[in-house]
C-alpha cells in the first residue's frame, strides 16, 4: 500500500484539528469545567474554609477608581464588594454559602482568568487524551505521520497534548452577598 504525501498531510491535519478543538474545550468550555464542580465540596474540609478566610482578609493593592495617587491596601473582600456583614457569621456558615456560589473558571499555572477573586479550589489538567479511533487513520498511516502531528501520539489510538490549563472554583460575589443577605434577613425574623 503506497501513501501519497497527500493522504499523509490529510491524516496530519485531521489529527491536529481534533487535537485543537479537544484542547479548546477541555481548557475553556463551561461544561468541561463544571464536570469539576463537584469535587469542590468533596475535597472541602476545616482547612479548606480557613484557606478561604484567610484569602477573604488579605490585603491587596486597590487599583479601584477610588484609589489615591499613594498606594493603599484593602482585605479583598472590601476590594471585591462582599457584603460586610460576612464578619458576622461563622465560618461554616459563610464556606457553605460559597460552596453553593461557586463558578467553575478556565485559567493557567499563573492564576484564573479574573482579576482579584476567592479562589476555592483548583483542578490542573496537565494532559489530555484525545481518542483517535472514529478517525480511521490505519497503522502504517499513523507510524509515518506519528512524529509530524502537534500532539504525541501513543500506538494508533490516542494522542496527549501537555497544557498549563487550570479550572478554579470562584467564589460569585454577587451569588453570595444574594445568600448572605437571606441569611442575615432569616435570622432577624
Amino acid at each position: 500500500m503506497t501513501i501519497t504525501e497527500t493522504q499523509k498531510q490529510a491524516a496530519i491535519d485531521a489529527i491536529n484539528e481534533l487535537c485543537e478543538s479537544q484542547l479548546e474545550y477541555e481548557t475553556s468550555h463551561r461544561d468541561a469545567g463544571d464536570s469539576y464542580a463537584d469535587l469542590v465540596s468533596e475535597l472541602w474540609d476545616e482547612h479548606s474554609t480557613y484557606n478561604m478566610l484567610e484569602m477573604f482578609n488579605g490585603e491587596y493593592l486597590d487599583n479601584g477608581e477610588n484609589a489615591t495617587q499613594m498606594l493603599t491596601y484593602k482585605p479583598l473582600w472590601e476590594l471585591l464588594g462582599v457584603d460586610k456583614r460576612w464578619t458576622d457569621m461563622e465560618p461554616d456558615v459563610l464556606a457553605d454559602m460559597a460552596l453553593e456560589t461557586f463558578n467553575m473558571v478556565p485559567g493557567s499555572i499563573w492564576g484564573p482568568d479574573c482579576d482579584d477573586c476567592i479562589v476555592l479550589e483548583s483542578f490542573h489538567l496537565g494532559e489530555i487524551e484525545v481518542d483517535l479511533g472514529h478517525l480511521g487513520i490505519d497503522g502504517i498511516t499513523m507510524d509515518l505521520i506519528r512524529e509530524s502531528c502537534d500532539a504525541y501520539i501513543s500506538g494508533n489510538d490516542y494522542a496527549f497534548i501537555s497544557t498549563d490549563a487550570v479550572w478554579y472554583a470562584v467564589v460569585n460575589v454577587e451569588n453570595l452577598n444574594v445568600s448572605i443577605e437571606d441569611y442575615i434577613t432569616s435570622m432577624e425574623s
